[in-house]
């Protein structure tokens, strides 16, 4: 009984901890090396292109607590939703004798009209959310592409130390998209 369910909650949160604490580690870890590569190849690129894995994970931090609230919202909408059909599923008999059907879908709809409208806010916020964050992603990066470009041409920098600098920037996106979250 209790003490199954508190036995399973304690090991979830364990699993959860340790699988987090693994994150954030391969994380830092990625980032470390990221970093070290590409300020050991062209620290001023390296100072050049930050910004941008920064400026993405800023983007998806701001998205982060709006996001959050409306997917709350949908579950208590769900979860309303849920009620009224377990009330009704329980009364089914007294519904259907005292011809009560009208009242009970006049509770059931605008429950999930709601259920909708917040369904829809979570899905163009989520929309919204990628779509800014990949723009800052590409334009950051074909600023750096162009600025590693200039190097090449005036042979300042190899073709391939540019390809692998902008590939390690790339590693980036992901240590700062899981910082935002």
């Amino acid at each position: 009984g209790i003490m199954s369910v508190l036995q399973n909650d304690v090991e979830a949160l364990q699993m959860l901890y340790a699988s987090t604490l693994v994150d954030v580690i391969t994380n830092l870890l990625t980032a470390l090396v990221a970093v070290s590569i590409l300020w050991y190849h062209d620290p001023i690129l390296t100072l050049e292109g930050l910004p941008v894995p920064i400026l993405f994970g800023i983007v998806l931090a701001l998205f982060g607590r709006p996001l959050h609230r409306v997917g709350r919202e949908v579950r208590d909408r769900v979860q309303g939703v849920q009620e009224v059909l377990q009330e009704s599923a329980a009364g089914a008999r007294e519904v259907k004798a005292f011809g009560r059907g009208a009242s009970e879908l006049g509770r059931y709809v605008p429950r999930v009209r709601e259920l909708v409208r917040a369904r829809v806010r979570q899905a163009v916020l989520g929309a919204a959310n990628w779509s800014i964050a990949d723009l800052v992603a590409w334009t950051g990066m074909t600023g750096v592409l162009v600025l590693a470009s200039i190097k090449v041409v005036h042979g300042h920098m190899q073709p391939g130390t540019a390809v692998l600098l902008l590939s390690t920037l790339g590693m980036l996106f992901g240590p700062a998209g899981a910082v935002s979250n």
